[in-house]
């Protein structure tokens, strides 16, 4: 049995986030910001700061502490904040987990570079998801390693 569980609760400083979820929405409706799906296997890593849209609530990532070994990886407990005025403290693998089985989780770009000369729109970075590699599978490895080997000895 783990030691903590994340439960959602009610946020009892919401009234300090409440602005933001606000000036988020806006910006979202406005379409200076832009909510990408989360394509299937992504590495989503969230920072403090970042948006989410989590069954369908915004998802605000207020505080990322508590660096733990979990199964030999780093993993950190997350605060994070919903526009519903709730609240929870999953550790980030428990969060990338959620948004990744959410087949309608996205992601709010973060805004970056300023505006672009040619189409005068805010530059946006593309984090924090990016697609994964895929391993080539045990046979495509072999074949390729007979490949390589029939090459050489000829």
């Amino acid at each position: 049995m783990p030691d903590h569980r994340a439960d959602v609760i009610p946020c009892k400083d919401f009234d300090q986030f409440a602005g933001l979820f606000e000036t988020m929405q806006q910006a979202l409706d406005s379409r200076a910001r832009e909510a990408t799906l989360i394509e299937k296997w992504a590495i989503i890593e969230p920072v403090e700061g970042d948006f989410f849209i989590r069954n369908g609530l915004l998802a605000y990532i207020a505080e990322k502490s508590e660096s733990t070994q979990r199964g030999g990886a780093r993993d950190h407990r997350l605060r994070v904040i919903f526009s519903n005025g709730t609240e929870s403290d999953p550790l980030m693998s428990s969060f990338r987990k959620s948004l990744n089985d959410d087949k309608t989780a996205r992601v709010i770009q973060r805004l970056g570079l300023g505006r672009s000369t040619r189409t005068g729109r805010p530059i946006r970075l593309r984090f924090p998801v990016r697609s994964t590699w895929r391993a080539a599978s045990p046979k495509t490895r072999q074949s390729n390693r007979n490949a390589t080997s029939s090459t050489r000895s000829a």
